[in-house]
């Protein structure tokens, strides 16, 4: 039976390390879980290995990503003739992949550029008699979290770090009508 529970433990081990902690948290507040996000099964009881300490450690901002044109559009762009137009925009839809930099590194999100339409934000283009579309940019925030955990045997020991993750999304978009090229 020993040996059983010992093996049993050591593969928990082996696997709650890759297991993923997240919290969401506010802006610079810090939560200390009480209860365990990692343990071992025991016949009927769980087994906790550690406690887990989230750090919001702040938020950065990508100012205008370019997300690329309205989805929609006609292939050689759209003419609006005198006394002018502009186009309808409205989220959601297909995604596309993005790549932006911020102070913690390069970061990669999908996200989507809308559509035009019949209907929605309206855009109005700065152009008449030449061919322009729709673009979208977009402010992306990037937060960042610290994991730090301490094994639930020793409660008294100080925290080590374990990983960081992200959490990034679109905060503000920018409807931009361009000339075609």
């Amino acid at each position: 039976m020993k040996k059983i529970f010992c093996t049993v433990l050591i593969f928990a081990i082996l696997i709650s390390s890759s297991l993923p902690a997240f919290a969401a948290t506010s802006q610079g507040a810090t939560i200390q879980t009480s209860l365990q996000d990692q343990s071992v099964i025991v016949g009927p009881q769980a087994i906790p290995l550690y406690y887990t300490d989230c750090r919001n450690m702040g938020t950065q901002t990508a100012v205008r990503v370019r997300i690329g044109e309205a989805a929609n559009q006609p292939l050689h762009g759209t003419v609006f003739s005198p006394p002018g137009g502009g186009f309808y925009w409205s989220d959601g839809g297909h995604e596309v992949s993005v790549s932006f930099t911020v102070a913690w590194g390069p970061f990669s999100l999908s996200v989507s550029p809308g559509g035009t339409g019949s209907s929605g934000q309206i855009q109005k283009s700065p152009y008449t008699n030449h061919a322009c579309k729709l673009i979208i940019y977009k402010d992306i925030q990037v937060t960042r979290y610290d994991f730090y955990r301490k094994p639930h045997s020793q409660p008294n020991d100080s925290w080590t770090f374990f990983k960081t993750l992200y959490s990034q999304h679109p905060v503000k978009t920018y409807l931009v009508v361009e000339l075609c090229k």
